[in-house]
């Protein structure tokens, strides 16, 4: 009896055993996730046979952002778009604490033949795979916007032609404070809609207007957003299209730009700025 009592009590010990380590090895793969974004521009870098730079050049070009966080920290083995391997595991990244990067990886026509409308994305990792596909949302076709902006005159910028998921609209509002100084306010933020409206209290001083509107494909960066990577884990992806984005910018009241102004940050500043928010929405995300 007492046999059979220590048989049936390791059968018990040996099931639940078994239920932790499946238990464990599930938990290990769903604490992978992807965060991976693309651009899409109509210039790339070109480099000749040698690796050297040889300048920009006119054409179709995505640019590949890609972050993996997983618990032990993964080996990017690839990234396969389209059905092209466009990143593998001999490729440069970057090690944080908890995640893998990959960046700043230029991708014209030439690596990438069957076009760049709908993007079909596999990626692997030493923990397992996950794989999804998100398409280019149209580009922004036209923005009237008028030439001055009086003090206290409320601002619609409404836009066309896109037929995007969702934009990143920003208006930067410079004004001086002092001699070689001077101050701004931002507007906007990620939205639906095709339209923003700043009220004209926030027009005070003379200065100027910068506009920077981004069309994007993908889930919204909210609560309860679902994800559109799955498979070993799960990941957001967005597909952004290229940004609209004012020659000169426009005058409120008298006008007033300067080197000194910070209105004068880069397309390339803003968009990290972008890219930095988006990464910090996503990673706060737990509904998969």
């Amino acid at each position: 009896m007492k046999k059979i009592i220590l048989i049936f009590i390791l059968l018990i010990i040996s099931v639940l055993l078994i239920q932790c380590e499946d238990s464990a090895t599930n938990s290990f793969n769903s604490d992978q996730s992807v965060l991976m974004w693309i651009e899409h521009n109509n210039t790339y870098r070109s480099y000749n046979e040698s690796g050297e730079y040889e300048g920009m050049k006119n054409g179709d070009c995505i640019r590949v952002n890609l972050t993996v966080h997983s618990d032990p920290v993964a080996d990017l083995k690839s990234v396969v778009l389209n059905g092209d391997i466009v990143v593998n595991e001999a490729d440069s990244n970057y090690n944080y604490p908890g995640e893998i990067t990959f960046w700043n990886n230029y991708i014209d026509t030439t690596e990438i033949t069957s076009g760049f409308d709908k993007i079909n994305i596999n990626i692997e990792t030493s923990i397992g795979k996950i794989e999804g596909e998100v398409s280019l949302p149209d580009t922004i076709v036209s923005v009237p916007l008028p030439d001055t902006l009086g003090l206290g005159e409320t601002l619609t910028i409404t836009w066309e032609g896109s037929n995007a998921d969702y934009y990143n609209a920003r208006c930067y509002y410079s004004y001086p404070l002092e001699e070689n100084s001077s101050s701004g306010k931002s507007f906007g933020g990620y939205m639906r809609d095709n339209s923003l409206t700043i009220d004209g209290s926030n027009f005070t001083h003379d200065g100027h207007i910068r506009l920077y509107i981004l069309p994007i494909n993908g889930p919204f960066p909210e609560e309860g957003a679902k994800a559109n990577l799955s498979g070993d884990g799960y990941g957001f992806v967005v597909y952004e299209n290229t940004h609209f984005e004012l020659d000169e910018p426009i005058p409120v009241g008298k006008g007033y730009l300067s080197e000194f102004s910070s209105i004068k940050k880069s397309s390339f500043d803003i968009k990290n700025e972008i890219h930095d928010e988006l990464k910090e929405k996503f990673q706060n995300l737990n509904n998969h």
